[in-house]
């Protein structure tokens, strides 16, 4: 996730982070931005609120607050920013989570950031803090293909050859706020892999060990279900998955050519079903747009009966033209009208055919582990989830990394 955010005084500009706590974050703010006066309401109380204008405001708020940024959203304040003075543990970030789908942009701060356009006394100044600031903002989400390593020591003994031990650990860790993902508890487990792998080169064990650096952890031990999933799979059923990755390239390499022959002119003559295929998402997810605008054009006290005649006019033209098997003989505004989707089209097959394409390599970077593993029979599974939250006994010194110990079976 890439995302970065601002707050602007007067000529002062600061950045911020967008954070996210719901099922639709990271959202976009305009590209202006929003503006409106600074306020400061401490842990976000309903007291704190109390003789404060929050309607259309911008709010600061301590982070050590709970889930009262309910308050500021319900009393209609434009966008909220967390002020966090100490290290703040993963509960805090998780009391704020909400599986609603609720617009409300919500960013981060250090205080000793925010000192530097504001007095460090914010609570003993009066309200606003300024009359005017802006906060602007962008996020997105980018692919990423995640990796597992593995490194394989053969075991010393003839007799235990097959008898392979693995052990696994993960090395991503999770980000409430994008870009700032210290990893210092996931860590642990890695680093304890780390000094597993240098013992066993030192003391090369009787039998064989696979050593597994997963990741995808915070996605349900994605890495290794995959890892698994690549020694347990049949032949058969990677063969099956491999004709199948590459039947989907080839469909979509068909669409993105019917598609760029309609822009160009026209399509050959038995296409039409081939060009009703492919404009079938866009055309399906357009004609649920416009029914949810005529829904609430409907439903709103001032009814504009011109604009929802035009609507409900170019939604039936749109689901006629989904039905359409023929695409040649289109009048000029029916072609106006798909033009727009057609585009659409295009980048949706081509984003899905750079897809298929790294689905297919990967699939070949299992089918490379599995031959691997084709002559042992795993004998134990060791999940390394080494964690610093139990405190260290008084008479440790070192309370930073333990120093796992090993013995070869």
């Amino acid at each position: 996730k890439q995302s970065n955010g601002k707050l602007q005084l007067a000529d002062k500009t600061i950045s911020l982070h967008p954070l996210a706590y719901n099922a639709i974050t990271p959202e976009n703010l305009p590209p202006e931005g929003v503006k409106g006066p600074l306020i400061y309401v401490g842990r976000g109380e309903l007291a704190d609120f109390n003789g404060k204008e929050i309607q259309g405001s911008i709010v600061l708020m301590e982070f050590d607050s709970l889930k009262n940024w309910l308050n500021a959203a319900s009393l209609g304040a434009s966008a909220l920013i967390y002020v966090n003075r100490d290290s703040s543990p993963r509960a805090a970030f998780l009391d704020k989570e909400e599986l609603s789908p609720i617009q409300f942009p919500c960013f981060w701060i250090e205080s000793t950031q925010l000192a530097s356009i504001l007095p460090e006394n914010i609570a003993e100044l009066n309200n606003p803090l300024a009359a005017e600031v802006t906060v602007s903002g962008r996020s997105a989400w980018t692919t990423a293909a995640a990796e597992n390593l593995y490194a394989l020591y053969p075991g010393s003994d003839p007799d235990r050859a097959n008898e392979l031990v693995v052990v696994e650990a993960f090395y991503d860790s999770t980000s409430f706020i994008a870009g700032h993902a210290p990893g210092a508890d996931e860590a642990l487990s890695i680093a304890g892999l780390l000094e597993l792998a240098d013992q066993l080169h030192q003391s090369p064990p009787s039998r064989p060990f696979l050593l597994l650096a997963s990741n995808g952890h915070a996605q349900s031990q994605a890495g290794m279900r995959e890892s698994i999933w690549a020694i347990s799979s049949r032949s058969k059923d990677l063969r099956k998955t491999a004709k199948s990755l590459k039947a989907e390239r080839k469909k979509n390499k068909e669409r993105l050519a019917i598609l760029q022959q309609f822009k160009e002119g026209e399509i050959p003559e038995g296409g039409g079903l081939l060009m009703q295929n492919a404009l079938n998402h866009p055309l399906k997810l357009q004609v649920d747009n416009l029914s949810t605008t005529l829904m609430r054009l409907r439903m709103g006290r001032e009814k504009n009966e011109e604009r929802i005649n035009s609507l409900t006019e170019r939604r039936l033209r749109l689901r006629r033209l989904g039905w359409q098997t023929e695409f040649n003989n289109l009048s000029q505004e029916d072609r106006a009208l798909l033009l727009p989707l057609v585009d659409h089209a295009i980048v949706r097959n081509q984003a899905a055919t750079k897809e298929v394409k790294q689905q297919e390599k990967m699939l070949k970077s299992a089918k490379r582990f599995r031959s691997l593993m084709a002559d042992f029979e795993p004998r134990a599974l060791v999940s390394l989830h080494l964690s610093s939250h139990a405190p260290a006994p008084e008479n440790q010194q070192d309370r930073s990394i333990p120093q796992p110990g090993y013995h070869s079976p």
